[in-house]
């Protein structure tokens, strides 16, 4: 999609693809749409389209994480078909 620039961003979501020993990794880092325009199916349209891209790139799956205290997020989620993965996520925070 070319954007139109004369019109104001509503939304933006951040695909990640990239190569590792076993195949192509797919991971949506990113899903923002502007309050005003919620609950607009703008969410839903953005991750398909995300989704549709990983499949085209060789992705055999795409992997996201999201806070649990944000329950539209985990429902539009689960209705796009994502499941819950049983993991520990780890992270490591450089010093200052």
């Amino acid at each position: 999609m070319t954007p139109n620039i004369t019109s104001p961003i509503i939304g933006m979501i951040t695909l990640v693809v990239f190569q590792v020993p076993s195949g192509i990794r797919a991971h949506i880092e990113d899903l923002v749409v502007d309050h005003e325009y919620r609950n607009k199916g703008i969410s839903h349209a953005l991750m398909e389209i995300a989704m549709q891209s990983a499949k085209c790139l060789g992705a055999k799956e795409v992997v996201l994480t999201s806070n649990p205290r944000r329950t539209s997020a985990l429902k539009l989620y689960k209705n796009l078909g994502f499941k819950n993965w049983d993991s520990n996520i780890f992270y490591y925070q450089f010093e200052k």
